[in-house]
């Protein structure tokens, strides 16, 4: 009895310190104004169904069975040259013409509306060619070969007061068009290659899309959080070190999981190219062999060029290589940069 009476004691002791400590932790909260209050959150997209790496790399090689593609596009291209100050220039759309072929030919003509051809630009996966015709005044034809850099030569068309109006243009480079435009295969079974999946989470703007699929920019974007996959693919180099390849991006919250994003990157790891694909998914989720379109942004040359296919042919006929040769037909003023980049390691190595 005695004992019950003590338990009893002890219980009620420990209710009242518990309840004293619990008035001051409240009244030390209201005290200090720590309220709870409402906050606004990106709202948080269900996901689609569980897939697998090997998933993955099936949808992104079943692309290869696009060969070759002809087609008219639209084009709005962006000078980000001055984005470091927070400026850009996006320029007028412009029309053109489109030619494809794997594994990375291109040609595209570019037109504009009351000023006629703009640009003319090719490659047939080992050299390149820009034909530049407006501004008239900056009318140029600038070649190289494909494996190159050409940093030197690039930075003096930039710092060139002459040619401020042609300079981002003149950086534009077929062949860094091509592998986007072109998505490149996943290698399987391939001992320098390796890939692996990671999930990422994205606080981002969700655009309303129109009845046809394509974004709205009319209706504000309320924020959402996007899941993603990311493949990484990985190379081994010659001296065993493992480096960045390619990441592709697929969108967990839309229907089918489509593939929206590429990334490319130098073996150090410096990220060159980025492309945003819109439609490689129709409404119920239904894979599409080509998208609607791709914006490519190349951040250290800074553009980005956004194209829209229009009336696309797929594997429509054999094209012969010299439907990606541009010729200089126009006597235009010729910037031959791999010659002037031996003449700049010639003059270094006397130096």
């Amino acid at each position: 009895m005695a004992s019950d009476l003590q338990d009893g004691n002890s219980r009620r002791r420990s209710l009242v310190r518990s309840f004293f400590l619990l008035s001051i932790l409240v009244l030390t909260g209201l005290g200090s104004g720590c309220v709870t209050s409402r906050v606004n959150l990106p709202v948080e997209l269900p996901v689609q169904k569980p897939l697998t790496s090997a998933d993955l790399v099936t949808r992104i090689n079943s692309l290869q069975e696009i060969t070759q593609i002809k087609s008219s596009v639209s084009l709005q291209f962006a000078d980000y040259k001055e984005s470091g100050l927070g400026k850009g220039k996006v320029y007028p759309t412009a029309e053109g013409k489109l030619v494809l072929q794997r594994p990375q030919n291109i040609r595209l003509i570019v037109d504009a509306t009351l000023i006629g051809r703009i640009a003319d630009m090719g490659s047939d996966g080992e050299r390149f060619a820009v034909a530049v015709f407006y501004p008239t005044d900056k009318r140029s034809f600038i070649r190289g070969s494909n494996n190159r850099q050409y940093a030197s030569e690039t930075e003096k068309l930039v710092n060139d007061p002459s040619a401020k109006d042609v300079s981002t243009f003149s950086k534009l480079r077929p062949q860094h068009l091509a592998l986007p435009l072109l998505v490149p295969p996943i290698p399987v079974n391939h001992a320098e290659y390796s890939s692996f999946v990671i999930e990422s989470r994205q606080d981002e703007a969700d655009l309303v899309r129109k009845s046809d699929g394509s974004l709205s920019m009319e209706v504000p974007a309320k924020r959402v959080m996007r899941t993603y996959y990311v493949l990484y693919v990985t190379h081994r180099l010659p001296d065993g070190r493992m480096v960045p390849s390619h990441c592709y991006w697929f969108d967990r919250t839309r229907p089918g999981t489509p593939f929206v994003r590429l990334q490319l990157f130098e073996e150090n790891g410096t990220l060159n190219t980025e492309a945003e694909y819109d439609g490689f998914s129709g409404p119920n989720g239904q894979p599409q062999p080509m998208p609607r379109s791709v914006k490519i942004s190349r951040p250290h040359d800074g553009y980005a060029l956004r194209v829209v296919y229009r009336q696309a042919e797929v594997n429509s006929e054999q094209m012969t290589a010299d439907v990606f040769t541009v010729q200089n037909d126009e006597n235009l003023h010729v910037l031959d940069l791999d010659a002037q980049a031996n003449q700049v390691r010639a003059k270094a190595s006397e130096n």
